[in-house]
């Protein structure tokens, strides 16, 4: 009778090999996960980009490649660039409606002004971000 188990017998400890197969392939999966997860970094993932988007210049598809500006926000950012001018600081963009503190805080590392005919800040911020680590 192979491959059938007989009323009355068991098959517990036939399989012990492909047991501890299973185990060692679930935890070495988890301990992975784990570790190829874990950030090594001590700064903020956001402080790791290597781009910048000039807010006197960008377009609403520019502006949208910022994390949590959609739509609505891009567009509104641009309505007041064109209403009230070029911002002045970066802290201006808390005047516009849903770009409250905590956006600004976590979205100026990736914020320039310039404004809109100047090209050298543009240059200069390229240049330092390239020679960033």
């Amino acid at each position: 009778m192979d491959g059938l188990i007989e009323p009355g017998k068991s098959d517990r400890g036939k399989f012990p090999v492909l047991g501890a197969l299973i185990l060692g392939t679930i935890l070495a999966t988890v301990l992975l996960g784990k570790f190829l997860t874990r950030s090594t970094s001590t700064e903020p993932s956001v402080a790791n980009l290597r781009f910048v988007v000039n807010v006197n210049k960008a377009t609403q598809a520019e502006l949208r490649t910022l994390p949590d500006v959609g739509p609505t926000l891009a567009m509104r950012i641009v309505e007041y660039r064109d209403l009230h001018g070029p911002f002045s600081s970066i802290e201006q963009l808390t005047e516009v409606r849903g770009f409250g503190p905590k956006t600004l805080e976590k979205l100026a590392p990736m914020l320039v002004l310039t404004n809109a005919t100047d090209r050298t800040n543009d240059l200069n911020e390229t240049e330092r971000l390239a020679s960033a680590p």
